[in-house]
C-alpha cells in the first residue's frame, strides 16, 4: 500500500484534522505535499489546490532558521524525520504567500506502514509567545495612528511614543533603543515591477518585522519606504545587535512572487540608544545617520551607536 492509497483510507481522521485549529501537511518519501488541512491555508495564506503535488521547497514555506538560512536543502526537519524515523520539534520562520515570514513551532513525525516508512506529517503553529494577539490589534486598528497600508503605526504615533517614553527615561531610567530602517534600491522595485508590487513588498516587509518583534515593541512607517523600530527594554551592544541582525537576515530571505518572478528586497539598518540629553529630534536623526551609515557600507548591514554618526 503506498502512501497516497493509505490517506485514502483515512477519511474520518482528515475530517478532523480539518477542523482542528493547527496547521497540517503530509509529505510523501520525495517530500511532495499530499494532504494541507484549513488551518495550514490560514496560517500561510496558500490554498491546498495551490501545493498539493508540489513540494514544500518549490517557493512555498521554504522554512528559514531565525539568521535566514534556508533549511529546505540541508536542515530540514521533515528529512531528518524521514532519514531516521524520529519525531523531531523547532521554531522556524515559514514564508507567507503575501511574502513575509512567519515564527510557527514545527513538530514532525513519521508515517509508517507496518515497519516502514512511507511519508511523514508535519504539525506548525504560530509562535505567539512574543507577537502581539489578533484581538489587541484589532482594537487598536480602530485609532488614527495606523498606517492603513502596511498596519504599522504612523508618523504621528511614533512621535507621540518617543515623547512619552523620553519623559520615561528621564523619570524612571527606563530604556529604550530605536531603529531606522529603509529598503535598499527600493525605487528600482517600484520601476522595474509597478507601484502595486512595490506595496506589497513594503507590506511584506513591515509583516516580516512585526511577526518576528516582540509585543512591547513597536514599527512605525515613517515615510515612503523608512521604517522605524522602537525596542523598550533595549540598551546593551550584544542586544542590538541580535535583534537587528536577526530583523535584517529574514527581511533579506522574505520574497514574493508575481507572474512566476521571485522579488526580494534588503534592508539598511541604524540603530542608537536614548540618551538623556536626546529630543524626539536628535534621537531619529541619530538613527537615521546610522542608517545612512549602514548605506555606504554596501547596504544590507547595521549599523549602531549611541554617539552621533558622522555621514
Amino acid at each position: 500500500m503506498n502512501l497516497h492509497n493509505f490517506l485514502s483510507n483515512q477519511s474520518i481522521c482528515h475530517d478532523i484534522i480539518d477542523v482542528i485549529s493547527d496547521g497540517v501537511y503530509v509529505l510523501d518519501l520525495q517530500r511532495r505535499i499530499v494532504f494541507w488541512n484549513q488551518a495550514a491555508q490560514d496560517i500561510s495564506g496558500y490554498k491546498a489546490v495551490e501545493v498539493m503535488g508540489s513540494y514544500c521547497a518549490n517557493n512555498i514555506l521554504s522554512h528559514v532558521d531565525g539568521a535566514g538560512r534556508a533549511l529546505c536543502h540541508g536542515a530540514c526537519p521533515v528529512s531528518q524525520c524521514l532519514k531516521d524515523g524520529k519525531s523531531t520539534r523547532a521554531s522556524v520562520f515559514l514564508h507567507h504567500k503575501n511574502g513575509h515570514r512567519v515564527p510557527v513551532r514545527v513538530e514532525v513525525y513519521p508515517i509508517r506502514e507496518q515497519d516502514r516508512i512511507v511519508g511523514a506529517f508535519e504539525v506548525f503553529r504560530i509562535d505567539s509567545q512574543n507577537c502581539m494577539s489578533t484581538e489587541d490589534y484589532q482594537t487598536l486598528q480602530q485609532k488614527a495612528y495606523i498606517d492603513e497600508l502596511t498596519g504599522a503605526w504612523n508618523r504621528y504615533y511614533l512621535i507621540d511614543s518617543i515623547k512619552k517614553r523620553l519623559d520615561q527615561l528621564h523619570r524612571f531610567g527606563w530604556d529604550f533603543t530605536v531603529v531606522f530602517l529603509d529598503i535598499d534600491h527600493f525605487k528600482e522595485v517600484n520601476d522595474n515591477y509597478g507601484h502595486l508590487v512595490g506595496d506589497r513588498v513594503l507590506s511584506m516587509v513591515c509583516q516580516t518585522i512585526r511577526a518576528n518583534s516582540r509585543s512591547i515593541d513597536e514599527l512605525s512607517r515613517y515615510g515612503g519606504e523608512e521604517l522605524v523600530l522602537i525596542l523598550p527594554g533595549v540598551h546593551l551592544d550584544w542586544q542590538v545587535k541580535v535583534i537587528t541582525e536577526k530583523l535584517r537576515s529574514l527581511v533579506e530571505s522574505s520574497f514574493l512572487m508575481d507572474n512566476g518572478r521571485r522579488i526580494s528586497v534588503t534592508v539598511s539598518i541604524g540603530a542608537t540608544y536614548a540618551l538623556p540629553a536626546d529630543t524626539v529630534e536628535s534621537l531619529l536623526h541619530r538613527a537615521d545617520s546610522n542608517m545612512y551609515l549602514a548605506k555606504q557600507a554596501g547596504r544590507n548591514c547595521v549599523r549602531a551607536s549611541s554617539h552621533p554618526a558622522v555621514v
